[in-house]
């Protein structure tokens, strides 16, 4: 039988009894100091501390005493049924090569975690918020664009009689139950966006610029392609904490709040990204298609939009050069794929 040093304490005062102690044959643990040997019948019953590098270990005993002991190759060979995972990770802390690699492979996994696990779970949660959820955001954010230094239209009443005609016959078939609305609004440049719940926000500006109704028509299916997908909410859930997400999942209203607060900013100064951008010009391509219109419109939509702003700086949210474009990257990769869907 192998035999540790070590020390007894009483799990009272901080007096310490030199002790040797070991497990024999049969299981038992002996204990042996000044006063005589002590046995326990099933050593089992002895919780052994986890094996750190070549730190001190701990053997706590059932009726609350401790041995503490530097012999630890010793106290693994006595436990050996306990010790195969605190091996391991000596062997781990003490072999540099198998450090590093784990080292290595942990920052690995945590990046493909922030990569693909993070957005996996966003858009898990965007797609499990209902719709009434969904409207809400939309008519938060509705109310809050006058801080963001949006104001009433000026557009000719017919004007916006003319386009709201044509908005209505485009949603009048589409699938998703939404309560989709035209709005008009006055602002610093031309944008158009899309807000949760089924509205859909041009400025002034946007609808100067264009020569026909396609144009107009082009950049709608674009923007209906964003709340089909859900891009809004996804793009705001990914960018939120965990926490958050997890909340939102499991149905907490409270938490679902502080996203519903963040989709103002989110919609007016964030950019999509490009996975996002390709699905909705996608989708604007083929319902263009569907009714019988070109998507040439939407290449001639942002060539419109990419003369209007040319040589003005879209990095300053207080210029007017503050742009559709500006938050939609990629103008000439996606004119080519307008072009191309011809």
């Amino acid at each position: 039988m192998n035999w540790a040093q070590g020390y007894l304490y009483d799990g009272v005062s901080s007096a310490q009894l030199p002790v040797r102690f070991g497990v024999d044959a049969p299981g038992r643990l002996l204990i042996e100091h000044a006063e005589g040997v002590e046995i326990i019948a099933d050593a089992r019953s002895a919780r052994v501390g986890s094996r750190v590098a070549n730190t001190r270990r701990t053997i706590w005993l059932v009726d609350g005493r401790q041995i503490q002991s530097d012999d630890n190759d010793a106290i693994d060979a006595m436990f050996a049924s306990r010790a195969g995972f605190e091996a391991l990770v000596h062997l781990l802390e003490n072999n540099w090569r198998i450090a590093l690699t784990s080292v290595a492979a942990s920052l690995i996994a945590a990046v493909m975690l922030i990569w693909y696990g993070v957005p996996w779970a966003a858009d898990q949660a965007a797609y499990a918020v209902p719709m009434s959820w969904e409207q809400e955001a939309g008519h938060q954010t509705l109310m809050s664009l006058a801080g963001l230094g949006f104001s009433e239209s000026a557009l000719p009443a017919q004007r916006q009689d003319e386009l709201q005609a044509l908005f209505q016959r485009f949603v009048a078939d589409l699938p998703e139950a939404r309560d989709y609305r035209l709005e008009f609004r006055d602002w610093i440049g031309p944008n158009a966006f899309a807000l949760p719940g089924g509205t859909v926000v041009f400025t002034d500006q946007i609808i100067e610029l264009f020569d026909n109704d396609d144009q107009f028509l082009a950049v709608l299916a674009h923007e209906v392609g964003h709340l089909e997908h859900r891009h809004v909410l996804r793009t705001v859930m990914r960018g939120a904490s965990v926490a958050v997400l997890t909340a939102v999942m499991f149905g907490d209203v409270g938490s679902a709040s502080s996203v519903i607060i963040a989709v103002p900013t989110t919609l007016v100064y964030s950019a999509y990204s490009r996975e996002f951008e390709r699905d909705a010009d996608a989708y604007a391509f083929a319902e263009l298609k569907r009714r019988g219109k070109s998507p040439r419109a939407f290449a001639e939509a942002l060539r419109k939009l990419d003369a209007a702003t040319e040589g003005t700086d879209t990095e300053d949210v207080d210029s007017s050069g503050w742009s559709y474009l500006s938050s939609h990257p990629d103008t000439a990769e996606r004119i080519r794929a307008a072009e191309r869907a011809l």
